[in-house]
């Protein structure tokens, strides 16, 4: 039969350490909205000279951060270059369209996965509009 085990290591087995660096300062950075409904989470452009790109696994942060009690909306803040910020969403919330939030930013994407792009800010500066645009969202 199929083994359980193998399957898992298949699929999430033979990281670098690296990535569990990312993860675990990923993690350590997770911001709390409103009951904890939203969490945040950054990446710096410093954190990316020290983790290489292979490593950043960012898609384990939103799988632990979306199945917390409570938790409807992760995001990823990742500051690319000084002139660029990407923002990644994910939810399991079938009242929430991402897609749609992220179109009011000029991106896009799926109800439960989507994202967009900021130029000239700061990751501080798109965290607060990112909390600010969940309040009504959230129901706040």
């Amino acid at each position: 039969g199929v083994s359980p085990n193998k399957v898992f290591f298949d699929i999430n087995g033979n990281r670098k350490f690296d990535t569990m660096t990312h993860t675990a300062r990923a993690i350590s950075r997770l911001r709390r909205y409103y009951g904890d409904r939203l969490l945040i989470t950054f990446d710096t452009m410093k954190d990316f000279e020290e983790v290489p790109k292979e490593c950043r696994n960012i898609d384990l942060v939103y799988q632990l951060a979306l199945s917390t009690e409570n938790v409807r909306v992760i995001a990823a803040v990742k500051e690319e270059n000084p002139e660029k910020i990407t923002v990644g969403l994910r939810t399991r919330d079938e009242n929430i369209d991402l897609g749609k939030f992220c179109a009011g930013f000029g991106g896009g994407g799926h109800r439960k996965a989507a994202g967009f792009m900021v130029q000239n800010s700061t990751v501080e500066a798109v965290i607060e509009s990112i909390v600010e645009g969940f309040r009504p969202v959230l129901g706040i």
